[in-house]
């Protein structure tokens, strides 16, 4: 069930972003963005998860899981005021 949920939040995330991201982009750049928008979301988890578990190995599970939280809320915080004018231009 938890998995489902999980499923469906991303599903869910993926499409409101790229519908920000088609809004967003002006047409002329629109293809070149969604190519590396497509790179990024094939690659991104191989390549993170072979940092985070490199780093894992090195410094401990505890400290990468503490510290990837750190980052990712400190992310939120700095892209919201962003993404708010963002939806709000439109």
């Amino acid at each position: 069930i938890l998995c489902g949920a999980l499923g469906f939040a991303i599903v869910l995330c993926s499409v409101g972003l790229q519908v920000l991201l088609q809004s967003a982009i002006p047409e002329t750049f629109r293809s070149r963005v969604l190519g590396l928008w497509t790179a990024v979301n094939v690659a991104g988890p191989g390549i993170g998860g072979a940092l985070v578990g490199a780093v894992a190995q090195w410094r401990g599970l505890q400290v990468v899981t503490v510290t990837s939280g750190i980052l990712c809320t400190l992310f939120v915080i700095l892209a919201m005021p962003r993404v708010a004018r963002l939806v709000l231009e439109d």
